[in-house]
């Protein structure tokens, strides 16, 4: 109990509620998914045993060495982001960066993921916190920046743009950043 109310001010909040949470010592996340769950769990394992960034979470490596689908992170981020758990949403970023920037400089198909991660994000995020464009869709926009003309030579491009406006509008207002890597 501890360990959670430490990580997040909403975790805190629901553990030591008066309230049905925090007097059954029982905290119900059915909308979750299981494998965001268990992300979650490995990484607050990692923090009790070794790193805050551990480069052995299942989901940084796929079998043969390939950089991953960067979509659960986007979840676990969306997780973290409705927790407040800030340690985590800074984790998945950097994932997500890793993962998407390996998948292009190796060559690898990373379009699809970069669609289907753009529209979970953009979808589940609002569009801006604190009063800034929100980390990971601000990232996400860079990152199309940076790879418009792969994008727009992919057959998902017409359909993203029409789903998900808010993208090409973030991508249009970072165009500058194409030929630079995005930051985070």
């Amino acid at each position: 109990k501890s360990l959670l109310a430490s990580l997040s001010p909403e975790f805190r909040q629901h553990i030591y509620s008066p309230m049905l949470e925090g007097s059954s010592n029982r905290m119900l996340l059915d909308d979750v998914e299981p494998e965001t769950l268990t992300l979650f769990l490995q990484w607050i394992n990692n923090l009790t045993t070794e790193s805050a960034i551990p480069s052995t979470l299942p989901g940084l490596v796929e079998k043969g060495g390939l950089a991953p689908n960067p979509l659960p992170w986007a979840k676990l981020y969306v997780f973290a982001d409705r927790f407040n758990v800030a340690g985590l949403l800074t984790h998945c970023l950097c994932t997500i960066s890793t993962i998407l920037m390996t998948r292009l400089i190796t060559q690898l198909p990373h379009l699809p993921l970069v669609f289907g991660t753009v529209i979970y994000a953009y979808e589940n995020l609002p569009p801006r916190s604190m009063g800034k464009t929100e980390p990971l869709r601000g990232f996400l926009a860079e990152y199309g920046a940076w790879t418009l003309a792969d994008l727009r030579n992919a057959k998902e491009w017409v359909e993203i743009v029409e789903r998900v406006p808010e993208f090409a509008v973030g991508v249009l207002g970072v165009v500058g950043a194409i030929g630079r890597r995005p930051e985070i």
